[in-house]
């Protein structure tokens, strides 16, 4: 992945299933990432690519940051809307930057797996009582976020233009 860093950083304990699904999904981004990062058209569109390109990596850098403060066993519930906010910020700011829509449809995959296995480990979190039961509220209506852009997405890519 290079200099990217992963979307996907909320590891966590998860089960093997969930677990399997998060590197399925982790190798997705990998090969969107590389797509992605080559710059096309007109000066300007290249100019419009970078300044994209230069929120993505500030995004990235929170994610970063938050997948060290789980390493290290200090996350709390306190980072978590700032972590739902920068996911869905990250995954808009990559769809913009996808050319064409099937570019676009993979992004709210990725962000819909990643939505997926961010519940997955905020209900072990909740479960265990490090978190409050609200967040599975927040977890599952940022899985209903990236569901409906997914379809949005997925129409874009299969209906004919009107």
């Amino acid at each position: 992945m290079g200099a990217a860093v992963m979307v996907l950083g909320l590891t966590g304990t998860l089960p093997a299933v969930e677990q399997a699904e998060r590197e399925r999904a982790r190798a997705v981004f990998g090969r969107m990432w590389a797509a992605a990062a080559q710059p096309r058209g007109t000066a300007e569109e290249r100019a419009a690519y970078e300044a994209g390109m230069a929120e993505v990596r500030a995004l990235q850098v929170f994610l970063g940051k938050c997948r060290t403060v789980i390493e290290i066993g200090r996350w709390d519930s306190q980072f978590h809307q700032n972590y739902l906010t920068v996911q869905r910020d990250l995954v808009t700011a990559l769809a913009a930057l996808a050319g064409s829509p099937e570019e676009v449809l993979c992004w709210q995959r990725v962000g819909l797996a990643d939505a997926t296995a961010d519940h997955l480990f905020t209900a072990q979190r909740v479960l265990a009582g490090l978190d409050p039961p609200q967040l599975l509220d927040q977890t599952r209506a940022q899985i209903e976020y990236f569901r409906k852009g997914y379809r949005r997405a997925l129409e874009k890519c299969v209906l004919p233009p009107n």
